[in-house]
């Protein structure tokens, strides 16, 4: 009969570690997830489709940050309008 030592035992954090690695290697290699929503139509998921940057929308020179002139686009389809900038007292 052979004598278990603290030495010789793994700890439990090792233990489940392994064990998660393991898992997590088992669901990545067993095809569970696939890169295609259907066979039929060939569509691929839009979270691995690459990555596409979109032309920057045309808008006044006032706008500097790309970001606005798309947010800009979005108002003006909406039909929302900018306000002046808000003074110290309101932003209080």
């Amino acid at each position: 009969m052979m004598r278990i030592s603290k030495l010789n035992r793994v700890p439990f954090r090792a233990r489940t570690r392994r064990t998660g690695l393991m898992l997590a290697c088992a669901v990545a290699f067993s095809g569970v997830s696939r890169a295609v929503v259907s066979e039929e139509s060939g569509e691929l998921l839009w979270s691995l489709a690459p990555v596409i940057r979109p032309a920057v929308p045309e808008g006044n020179e006032t706008l500097t940050n790309p970001i606005d002139r798309f947010l800009k686009v979005d108002r003006v389809a909406k039909g929302v309008q900018a306000v002046a900038p808000a003074d110290k007292l309101t932003l209080l």
